[in-house]
C-alpha cells in the first residue's frame, strides 16, 4: 500500500529536508551536527565576503583536484532517492531540496506483516529553520492495519447454528438424551447426517453451514469434499456447493453440504 504527502516551500531561498525516524536519536544527532557544519560554513564565507569588502584579502581556499564540478543553478546538491526504513514503512525521498514555490511529493509505503496495528512517528527536518520551534524536528505519524484474510473456524455454534452442536458422540461424555441425525461433535470434529433410507431418499439431504469473515478486510473461501478412505469400495455420496466464496469484512455466506447415498453401507 502506497500513500503520498508533499512538502512545500512558501518561502524565499530553497532549503533541504531531511527525513527519519522520530525515535532514532542517533539520526537526530547526526542531522543537527550536518546541519550545524552548513552554518559555520556559510558564517565564515560571510567572513570572508566582509574582508574583501574591506579590502582586505580573503585566504585563498585550495581547489580538491578530484572534486567534481557542481551542477549548474545549484549550489549544493543533495543525493534524493534515499529510502528510510521506519518499521514497516519505507519513505522516499528522504533526503532532497526544494526550490522556492515548489514541493517535494514523498511516497510511503506499507509493507503488511501479519495481524498487527503498526504506529510509527518519522521526523521532518528542515534545514535553517527556526530552532525554537519544535526542536526535535517536525513530528509526523504513519498508522496502519495489516490483516490476514480468514473465517472463522471454532464459534460452532455459529457455523452450525442450523443444527446441533454436542460434546462428543461418546454416550458416556454427550448430554443429548436423544442422538438422531444433523448433529456436530466437536471432540470428533466430525458432522453426523444421520442414518437414511436410500430408496425413499432418491434426492438425498442437505445441511447448511455458516461460514463467517470476522476479519476487516475480504476473504476467498474454497470448498470441497474428499473421502477419508482411499478405498474404492466404501463409495462416496458427499457434495458441496458452492466450490467458493467471496465474503466481506464482519458477513457471512452459506455453504451447503449434501449427503445421497445410493447402497447400503
Amino acid at each position: 500500500m502506497k500513500r503520498t504527502f508533499e512538502i512545500k516551500n512558501d518561502g524565499q531561498f530553497e532549503f533541504k529536508y531531511a527525513i527519519f525516524d522520530f525515535n532514532n536519536e542517533e539520526e537526530k544527532t547526526k542531522v543537527k551536527e550536518e546541519r550545524q557544519r552548513e552554518l559555520e560554513g556559510r558564517l565564515a564565507e560571510k567572513a570572508d565576503e566582509k574582508e574583501e569588502a574591506k579590502g582586505g584579502k580573503a585566504p585563498a581556499k585550495k581547489a580538491d583536484p578530484k572534486a567534481k564540478p557542481p551542477a549548474k543553478g545549484k549550489a549544493d546538491v543533495v543525493p534524493d532517492g534515499q529510502v528510510c526504513q521506519v518499521s514497516q514503512y519505507s519513505i522516499t525521498p528522504a533526503i532532497g531540496s526544494i526550490a522556492p514555490d515548489s514541493s517535494a511529493v514523498v511516497t510511503v509505503t506499507f509493507n503488511a506483516k501479519g495481524a498487527k496495528f503498526y504506529d510509527s512517528t518519522i521526523c521532518i527536518d528542515i534545514a535553517n529553520r527556526d530552532p525554537s520551534v519544535q526542536t526535535e524536528g517536525i513530528p509526523f505519524q504513519l498508522c496502519a492495519e495489516s490483516s490476514i484474510p480468514g473465517i472463522s473456524s471454532l464459534d460452532y455454534d455459529q457455523i452450525f447454528e442450523e443444527q446441533t452442536v454436542i460434546p462428543s458422540l461418546d454416550p458416556s461424555l454427550n448430554t443429548q438424551t436423544v442422538i438422531s441425525s444433523s448433529l456436530y461433535s466437536m471432540q470428533e470434529n466430525v458432522f453426523w447426517f444421520g442414518t437414511m433410507v436410500a430408496s425413499k431418499n432418491p434426492e438425498g439431504t442437505r445441511e447448511r453451514f455458516k461460514i463467517i469473515n470476522p476479519n476487516k478486510i475480504p476473504c476467498t473461501v474454497k470448498f470441497a469434499v474428499k473421502p477419508r478412505s482411499t478405498s474404492k469400495s466404501e463409495g462416496f455420496c458427499f457434495d458441496v456447493q458452492p466450490e467458493g466464496l467471496t465474503i466481506d469484512p464482519h458477513k457471512h455466506k452459506y455453504v451447503s453440504v449434501g449427503f445421497n447415498p445410493s447402497a447400503m453401507m
